[in-house]
């Protein structure tokens, strides 16, 4: 199959299970508690976090900080990282786009009961026209969706657009993502959904070969890895930020 097969293929499959995929999808996932910590971390130094709330401490759930930044969330699904982040913080405005309509409807009825967060989805392709969106933002997430990735070459581009959408000059940047651990050996694979084995979706296991070069993608472009770890039971997350 070809890339725009391949990409055909995975968005069928979600529209196909979105009810099912939705309902497994409603908690938060473990490992965003640390990004938490990051978000917080990175963004007090120099003041970036606003001084209202200087000692709370971070990650603490329901101390929230001012912050007046913008959130990017790619492959957004049902907004919940939205709804998620707004026990944490206020005044941020985010931007979730995702190609599944039943998905985004859901994200709008979340996000209408959050105060003080600026909320908009967008319905587009997110691997076909990621270099079409627009905007320059602060915090920039795609969780379990760079295993749908085909091609290398394909791949390096997609993650190049990420650094693209990235604030420039001096406004501070974070890019964070999540590679999922699903098989041990590297490679793509044609993976169903529970026991609907007529649904097949590609997924791409990454080596640490290439999970080296994504990360100088990001490098090349001045951005450090600032974290690294394992969450969620199969999900490796890299965080990035602008040096």
């Amino acid at each position: 199959m070809d890339i725009k097969q391949i990409v055909k293929l995975n968005n069928q499959f979600y529209q196909l299970i979105s009810d099912d995929f939705s309902r497994t999808r409603q908690k938060p996932w473990e490992g965003w508690g640390i990004v938490v910590e990051n978000i917080n971390k990175y963004f007090e130094e120099e003041g970036r976090i606003s001084e209202k709330n200087k000692d709370n401490k971070c990650g603490e759930k329901g101390r929230e900080n001012n912050f007046n930044k913008s959130i990017l969330d790619v492959g957004c699904g049902n907004g919940r990282f939205c709804e998620y982040l707004s026990k944490y913080f206020k005044n941020f405005s985010y931007t979730g786009i995702d190609i599944n309509n039943d998905l985004l409807l859901e994200g709008k009825e979340k996000c209408k009961k959050i105060q003080n967060v600026k909320c908009k989805f967008i319905k587009k392709d997110i691997f076909l026209d990621i270099s079409s969106v627009k905007g320059a933002y602060n915090v920039i997430c795609s969780f379990g969706v760079t295993h749908h990735l085909p091609n290398t070459d394909f791949r390096d581009k997609w993650f190049q657009s990420l650094v693209d959408l990235s604030h420039k000059n001096s406004e501070p940047s974070m890019i964070v993502l999540t590679f999922w651990d699903f098989t041990k050996m590297p490679g793509d694979y044609l993976v169903s959904w529970g026991e609907r084995v007529d649904i097949p979706r590609y997924c791409h296991k990454y080596s640490n070969k290439e999970i080296l070069n994504i990360s100088n993608i990001f490098k090349q472009n001045g951005f450090k890895l600032i974290d690294k770890y394992n969450s969620d039971n199969k999900n490796l997350y890299l965080i990035f930020g602008k040096i």
